[in-house]
């Protein structure tokens, strides 16, 4: 696939200049909410302690809770290998939102810790399930420039498609991670799901649970996790006859890998779109604005699909879209039995 970070060129990822490279690509124009960590003093030992932190079961004695959702990182982020998605019931966690003008929400925590070491499960009535976002590739997806992101915008609908994503303003940053793009850079995403998944606050001016070299550590982890091989474009013409790619870009940007510059063939323009219709929006009192999702790797995600995990096939989840993309919805609906199945193997093929 011409453009594609293929294995042979990412792999270069491993050795240490390439993962200071790496460390220098983001986007001038996106500002992170947390210093970027110095790619001078980062080095190859970093990125294998990132690693080590990333599997590593945390205790109450390493910070553990007291509200949490899950021992490490690799617990919701392990299939099919460490660093992916989650596809076990307990990688699902509860996403609430407090009233109806809260923009983001949070995540709800399901056990306590209790003395002796002991954990609890605590009871959640109500919630929204949000699924574990498989991390293979997001130093790419980080590296593209807001300016690329920026100019597949199109926040009022001006050319009329009824396609219209945004990338959203968080504070001082533009947002990208997360499945509400509710984070603008790794380190960041990093820092927010020690802390509401884990309960490890690295943030603390005084006493941090985790050191800054760790959390630098554990961002250069994350941030060189290879990206998913290439896969066939075989079906690709359904995948536009139905116009998936308006908003599941081919190549969302460019990259530079290894002083190279090449294509992110993630099939995602990173972007907010209404996805559910302003009807559920109302029932539910809840935000239905959700980034594209990359669809590159889903070969390696058994499902369920979706931010929720109510599709339990693509087939399912093509037909579960709304809002935005309900024409395209209608349009898989109206392709031939045959198309369609050409168009599923495309997209489970990435």
């Amino acid at each position: 696939m011409s453009g594609q970070p293929g294995r042979d060129l990412w792999s270069a990822v491993s050795s240490s200049a390439a993962v200071l490279m790496l460390l220098g690509v983001a986007s001038a124009a996106v500002s992170a909410v947390l210093p970027q960590p110095d790619p001078a003093v980062l080095t190859e030992r970093d990125a294998l302690q990132g690693a080590a932190l990333f599997t590593k079961p945390f205790t109450i004695a390493d910070g553990l809770g007291p509200a949490f959702n899950a021992v490490s990182c690799a617990s919701c982020h392990g299939t099919p290998r460490v660093g992916g998605s989650g596809t076990a019931e307990h990688t699902f966690v509860a996403w609430s939102y407090t009233d109806p003008g809260d923009t983001l929400g949070m995540p709800r925590q399901r056990f306590m810790t209790a003395s002796g070491g002991r954990h609890r499960r605590v009871h959640i009535e109500t919630g929204h399930r949000r699924a574990a976002p498989s991390l293979f590739g997001v130093g790419l997806l980080e590296a593209v420039s807001a300016e690329t992101l920026t100019a597949h915008a199109d926040p009022g609908d001006l050319d009329g498609d009824g396609i219209s994503g945004r990338l959203p303003w968080r504070d001082d940053c533009y947002g990208r991670f997360g499945w509400q793009s509710t984070v603008c850079d790794i380190p960041s995403f990093v820092a927010g799901a020690l802390s509401n998944e884990i309960g490890i606050d690295a943030l603390r001016r005084s006493r941090p649970e985790m050191s800054p070299a760790d959390l630098a550590a554990l961002a250069t982890y994350v941030r060189r996790l290879d990206p998913p091989p290439a896969a066939s474009e075989s079906g690709e013409q359904m995948f536009a006859a139905a116009a998936c790619d308006s908003c599941h870009r081919a190549v969302t940007g460019k990259a530079t890998v290894n002083g190279q510059p090449v294509d992110v063939r993630a099939y995602t323009d990173l972007l907010l779109h209404e996805f559910a219709g302003a009807s559920r929006h109302a029932a539910e009192g809840s935000r239905t604005e959700f980034r594209t999702p990359p669809l590159w790797g889903l070969s390696q995600r058994p499902g369920p699909f979706l931010h929720d995990g109510s599709a339990r096939s693509v087939r399912d989840a093509i037909l579960r879209h709304g809002g935005e993309a309900a024409q395209s919805r209608e349009l898989f609906a109206s392709l031939s039995a045959a198309d369609r199945l050409r168009l599923v193997q495309f997209v489970t093929s990435r």
